[in-house]
This record gives C-alpha cells, sequence and structure tokens, in this order.
C-alpha cells in the first residue's frame, strides 16, 4: 500500500459502485473540499480503479481540481467489493450524540467563519432546530451520580405499538419535516432526530 498524487482523468469511477451519489451529495463534498481542501484519501487499485472514493473524485472534477492524493490498495477482486461495502456501510451504523452535536453547531456558528454549511453536510435550515436549542444547561455530566447509579446498566428500550391511525399521524409528520427541508430523501430516523430538535427548542 502506498499513498500517490494521481490526476483525475486517469483515475476510474468503479461501476460496481452501489452506493449513489445525487446532484445534493456531490455538492456537498465539494463544498467540504473547497473549505476544508482534501482531507480523506479516497483508495484506488494499481490500475487506477476506485475502490472507496467515487463521491470525492466526482465532486473533485466538479470544481476542477486536476489531481488528489490516493491510498493505492493491494486489494483486488472481492477484497476490493466488500471493502467498497463496507466504506459505504460502517459509518452510517453509528448515531449523533446529539447534544455533543448542537454543541459543536454552536461553537462552529459563533466563530462565524463558515459560510457554506454544506462543507460539512447540511442545508444551513436543516441546522436551525438544532442552534435553537439551549444546550449544555440540563447536561449529563453536569449532575452528581453517587456510585451505585453509576454502576446500573440501563434497561433496554421497549418497543412502542402504534395502531395504523398513529402510523399515518407519524407519516404525516415525517412528510412534513421533508417539505420542510426541501430534502424528500430524508431517512426516518434522520426526520425524528430533527423532530426531536424542534421539540427541545420548542419550535
Amino acid at each position: 500500500m502506498e499513498i500517490k498524487e494521481v490526476e483525475l482523468d486517469k483515475v476510474v469511477l468503479d461501476a460496481k459502485n452501489a452506493r449513489k451519489h445525487d446532484d445534493k451529495n456531490i455538492r456537498m463534498i465539494a463544498a467540504s473540499l473547497l473549505e476544508f481542501g482534501q482531507q480523506r484519501l479516497p483508495v484506488i487499485n494499481h490500475k487506477n480503479i476506485v475502490i472507496a472514493g467515487n463521491g470525492t473524485v466526482m465532486a473533485a472534477r466538479t470544481i476542477n481540481l486536476k489531481s488528489l492524493q490516493f491510498i493505492v490498495s493491494d486489494l483486488n477482486d472481492t477484497k476490493a467489493l466488500a471493502y467498497s461495502i463496507a466504506d459505504n456501510q460502517i459509518a452510517s451504523t453509528s448515531t449523533w450524540d446529539l447534544e455533543t452535536f448542537g454543541l459543536n453547531l454552536k461553537e462552529i456558528k459563533n466563530e462565524n467563519w463558515l459560510k457554506d454549511w454544506n462543507a460539512i453536510g447540511f442545508e444551513r435550515d436543516e441546522l436551525n432546530a438544532f442552534l435553537n436549542v439551549d444546550w449544555g444547561t440540563d447536561s449529563a455530566k453536569d449532575k452528581n451520580f453517587d456510585e451505585s447509579t453509576e454502576e446500573k446498566k440501563p434497561e433496554k428500550a421497549k418497543p412502542i405499538k402504534v395502531n395504523n391511525e398513529q402510523r399515518e399521524i407519524f407519516e404525516l409528520a415525517l412528510d412534513k419535516m421533508r417539505t420542510d427541508t426541501g430534502d424528500t430523501s430524508l431517512t426516518e430516523s434522520r426526520c425524528v432526530e430533527l423532530l426531536s430538535a424542534e421539540y427541545l427548542a420548542g419550535v
């Protein structure tokens, strides 16, 4: 494995890449490249075929970058294919700590240097609910826990059963969130995060 700079016109996108990049996604990756420069290395094989980072290559081309730094991997065949899936999927299995996320956003906003919020993967309007919450005022770290409390394991959340009418109301709320944000591709979990933030903010 080595790292080298490769001209983008010599790089071939992976025809088997199962992760699709729409215009919004490419715009955000491009904004991130413009704001921060290249901070991550896409992966290619020895034939300059992309194993991971197709979106980065596509976005770099839209802003007329001539080359990028790449990791040249020794993976091939199905191992390269499996890594491509892992690269796309594993990050999506994590979740946000909403309070830390909100505090981080406020810190960035207060510094007032970030002009294009697409650079961090969000439309500015998507973040209003988070930025309006007074995060940290009731943080768990500010509470006193005795030793016995710290040792207790949290109970597993029990699934909530809903009837058809409640499900319809939930679907209407999701549709409204997607309409309000202008992003019809928002997942249910992302909509719930935004709805929760609005609730906390008293919106």
